[in-house]
């Protein structure tokens, strides 16, 4: 880096930096006996306090800037903490409600199908029973049907005869 421009420069420009402080500050020891001299320790004065304040604004900033991040950090925790418990408990309670209501859907569904079995099968001993008297009723009345229809083709049959009978013997006899 010695060996270029820019080194040269910058080597120089802080070897100037040094020993002008160096002798800024010994100055500072002397009495001036120059305008020159005393324009100088004023502006040498002026910087050094410019800067000392500027260093000291910089440390306090620095410093409060701490305590803030800290401050938000430690407040972004518990929030992040509470926040965290809170959802927590609202999980915990979605899930027991969730729980409670499907507990609660099953019972009611059970009795649901309790009842429908209950009066399915009351439903079909009824149908079955009322089948079994339409069954009785039609097999009654069927025998009834035929016995009077037998009676009456008795009647019928003999009927017949008898008129087949009389009319067989007025031949026979020229009646």
């Amino acid at each position: 880096m010695k060996n270029t421009v820019y080194g040269r420069f910058l080597g120089v420009a802080l070897m100037s930096g040094v020993m002008g402080a160096t002798g800024l500050a010994w100055a500072d020891e002397k009495p001036c006996t120059t305008d020159l001299c005393q324009a100088t320790r004023n502006s040498w004065q002026q910087t050094k306090g410019a800067a000392k304040d500027g260093w000291h604004a910089t440390k306090d900033a620095a410093h409060d800037a701490g305590h803030w991040t800290k401050e938000t950090a430690k407040n972004g925790w518990h929030d992040t903490k509470d926040a965290a418990h809170d959802a927590g408990h609202w999980t915990k309670e979605t899930a027991k409600d969730g729980w409670h209501g499907t507990k609660d859907a099953a019972h009611d569904a059970g009795h649901w199908t309790k009842e429908t079995a209950k009066n399915g099968w009351h439903g079909t001993k009824d149908a079955a029973h009322d089948a079994g008297h339409w069954t009785k009723e039609t097999a009654k009345n069927g025998w009834h049907a035929t016995k009077n229809a037998a009676h009456d083709a008795g009647h019928w049959t003999k009927e017949t005869a008898k008129e087949g009978w009389h009319a067989t013997k007025d031949l026979f006899t020229g009646k």
